[in-house]
């Protein structure tokens, strides 16, 4: 079950980054794609991901409560992970229809007000928060831990690509300011 965990996170962190840098070029005004079938294919993974990730904490609540020890200082880590997946969770919820929806066969924008744009930020940080801290465990259950050049590769990637994320919603941001 971890191994087929771990390929869905592989998939979903590909699926969500490559839909934020979409809409990062289309909230730039450069782009002409449309990002929404990505987010879609995320949620059903998410989904799937959703029922392992509570299938899991589920095991642990319950070895916690057999061996009557929590040992909640040395698995703070097991439960940041968790408190950010929940974080991502309820943010997701809020994105949907953050920047417009369909209104009688059209796409119509809604206003970006400052509510949005912090939305829309936490739920960025909750993105590279969730990710940085599973990256490790993703790569040792691919066997790829020992490559440290590997590891750097994928920070550097994921993090460029929230940046730019970033970037572009304070640029959107600011263009409606304006």
């Amino acid at each position: 079950m971890r191994k087929w965990n771990a390929i869905l996170s592989a998939l979903l962190i590909a699926v969500f980054l490559l839909h934020g840098v979409i809409g990062g070029f289309l909230l730039l005004g450069v782009g002409k794609g449309e990002a929404n079938f990505l987010a879609w294919i995320g949620c059903g993974l998410i989904a799937i991901h959703v029922a392992f990730g509570v299938m899991f904490t589920v095991q642990a609540i319950r070895s916690g409560k057999a061996s009557g020890k929590w040992y909640l200082r040395q698995n703070a880590l097991f439960w940041a992970r968790r408190i950010s997946g929940v974080c991502i969770l309820v943010l997701a919820f809020f994105h949907f229809r953050l920047f417009g929806a369909e209104e009688g066969g059209r796409y119509v924008l809604f206003e970006f007000t400052t509510l949005r744009l912090i939305v829309q930020l936490l739920l960025t940080a909750a993105l590279f928060t969730h990710i940085f801290m599973n990256i490790r465990p993703l790569l040792v259950s691919f066997g790829i831990l020992k490559y440290k050049k590997r590891r750097v590769d994928i920070y550097i990637i994921v993090s460029v690509a929230l940046l730019f994320c970033t970037y572009a919603t304070i640029f959107y941001y600011v263009g409606w300011l304006s």
